[in-house]
């Protein structure tokens, strides 16, 4: 006898026995065949059940699985007995009783499967009774029938084991869908790892903001991140994204929901049935300057301007420049005024320069500006001067030396820009160390105490540490600190 439920029929799982070449009548006698097969029938009999743990059942299903392992039994023992009758094996009446055996066998290990099945899978919604807000009314509902046991009420057993329920689920005739048990699956549920995730990116946006990135030049890494983000979470964690969030949902449902609740949740079901324009959108609505992260790089704290030390009033000073009325007239800050400027600095990856008084389009094969307005064609330093983006004590052959001394498309050689000088000493000094061109060309780099908490030391190729002769103080708050870099460098000829 089986000690679980869920052993009925385990042993001749799936499979099909072929009696015919153990009782070939030409080959053994009458008594032989009788004798073989009644073996063999009262072994499987033996490991079916002779009484099914009854309390392992549902109550609500007892009824049914008494009645089916009766049957069975019976057609089983019949069989078997037609087997043992000494019948040519190739009769129909002797391949028919094969067969009843056979499906009788797999009908009980499918019932031992599916008992199994629904007791498990009752004790996983008991113990999770989460639901999606992007999940179906029906799915919801389906869920709880079973972990409450109501769902047994309308659960049927079927010839071959199997099991149908009756579903929350409608037709398109309005009536309730019957499903059978292995089609069942629990309702999506809630999740936490895509609002997670885009609450990190606005985190990192700030961040970004405060160490004077400008838009422009991390929206793209953005785009796609939440692509990825989106592949990562597959279909049922992005509609559960995108329904969490009662605002997005808020745009897009027309009816108001208290005022017309039937009107808003048939809209808010249509949704659902179809989301592809919902997730198609909500790229954009994260993505923008109202309420996505376009919004919140917008609204984050820039820079802090760092005091100037050897000017006696203390002004205000960021990356070379100070705050001021910019090209546009309005109130600029030292850190907006980098922002702006990095774009022309960089411009081999940022390319094209929207400005004040002008479009300009980025020619990088001869590193000029075409002005879209009137068709001019001006160089990097041009640009810069019109769109009043010159840092303090900045002329046209510092701007060309430290533009020339690298770029993107040349690695033998480094270009010293304002983002190499963002934080302290420590950041600055791990910056340059980790920079592949310096760290191969020799230089050496160290914080310098004694100047404050943004002074460095760099010490040419050749030089150790200490070596006053072959290093240089730098004083990162100096507006000139880039370019005395960069003629350091230079003279240095940090080149691999």
């Amino acid at each position: 006898m089986a000690e679980k439920f869920y052993e009925i029929g385990r042993a001749g799982r799936e499979r099909k026995v072929d009696y015919s070449k153990v009782f070939d009548s030409t080959i053994k006698a009458v008594e032989t065949r009788l004798a073989d097969s009644k073996q063999k029938t009262e072994e499987l009999i033996n490991k079916m059940p002779q009484g099914v743990p009854i309390d392992k059942v549902p109550e609500e299903l007892r009824g049914q699985v008494t009645a089916f392992l009766t049957q069975g039994k019976q057609k089983y023992v019949d069989a078997s007995k037609i087997i043992a009758s000494g019948i040519p094996a190739s009769s129909q009446k002797y391949l028919d009783a094969v067969e009843t055996m056979n499906t009788v066998n797999n009908s009980f290990s499918k019932l031992s499967d599916s008992l199994e099945s629904i007791a498990i899978q009752r004790q996983k919604d008991l113990d999770n009774t989460g639901v999606s807000d992007g999940a179906f009314d029906w799915q919801g509902t389906d869920q709880n029938n079973l972990a409450n046991g109501s769902m047994y009420t309308s659960m049927a057993l079927q010839a071959d084991g199997n099991w149908t329920y009756g579903s929350a689920e409608l037709d398109d005739s309005g009536n309730a869908k019957t499903k059978l048990w292995d089609d069942y699956s629990s309702a999506p549920k809630p999740g936490t790892d895509g609002v997670t995730s885009f609450i990190a990116m606005r985190d990192t946006v700030r961040r970004q903001k405060r160490e004077g990135q400008s838009w422009d030049s991390i929206k793209e890494d953005y785009s796609q991140a939440w692509d990825g983000l989106m592949t990562k979470l597959e279909t049922n964690g992005v509609r559960d994204m995108i329904f969490q969030d009662k605002e997005y949902m808020k745009s897009k449902i027309t009816v108001d929901q208290t005022t017309d609740p039937d009107g808003y949740k048939k809209q808010l079901d249509q949704f659902k049935k179809d989301p592809t324009q919902l997730i198609a959108d909500y790229k954009n609505y994260a993505m923008s300057d109202e309420t996505g992260l376009k919004y919140t790089y917008d609204n984050a704290k820039g820079p802090d301007p760092i005091t100037n030390l050897n000017n006696p009033n203390g002004k205000k000073y960021f990356d070379g420049f100070y705050g001021s009325r910019g090209a546009s007239g309005s109130w600029e800050s030292a850190g907006a005024k980098s922002a702006m400027r990095q774009n022309i600095d960089n411009r081999k990856t940022f390319g094209d320069y929207d400005g004040v008084f002008g479009d300009y389009v980025y020619n990088k094969n001869n590193d000029t500006y075409t002005n879209k307005v009137d068709g001019v064609t001006m160089s990097p330093w041009e640009v810069i001067k019109q769109e009043k983006l010159t840092r303090q004590g900045e002329t046209s052959t510092s701007f060309t030396t430290a533009a020339n001394a690298g770029s993107e498309d040349d690695d033998n050689v480094y270009k010293v820009t304002g983002d190499d000088l963002l934080g302290d000493d420590t950041d600055v000094v791990k910056r340059f160390k980790n920079n592949k061109i310096l760290k191969q060309a020799g230089f050496k780099f160290s914080r310098e105490p004694e100047i404050g908490t943004r002074a460095i030391n760099i010490y040419g190729p050749g030089f150790a540490p200490g070596d006053s002769e072959g290093g240089i103080k730098i004083d990162l708050n100096d507006p000139n600190a880039v370019n005395k870099i960069m003629k350091f460098f230079n003279n240095k000829k940090p080149k691999i």
